[in-house]
């Protein structure tokens, strides 16, 4: 997601600087920034996966030992319920 918005971000960018602001029009040249652009957001995912993902992994073991955890309480709960009506 980041690293799309940072390929969309520059890409504006070099139209607003290249066509609204200079008033050229379409150079080979052009394609090459688009695709150094382009370069940079893969650069961005392949580096930003590895910082994120201890980062998720942690989120999402926290959350299944919350909901298991519950889902323990809630039957130790009824079976002490149980239990307790006989």
């Amino acid at each position: 997601m980041i690293a799309m918005l940072t390929v969309v971000i520059l890409v504006i960018q070099f139209c607003i600087n290249a066509y609204v602001i200079q008033g050229s029009g379409w150079k080979s040249s052009h394609a090459s920034e688009l695709v150094k652009y382009f370069i940079i957001g893969v650069t961005v995912l392949v580096v930003a996966v590895p910082e994120g993902l201890p980062l998720a992994v942690t989120l999402s073991l926290a959350y299944s030992v919350k909901v298991c955890g519950a889902h323990v309480q809630e039957g130790t709960i009824r079976s002490g319920f149980l239990c307790t009506q006989k």
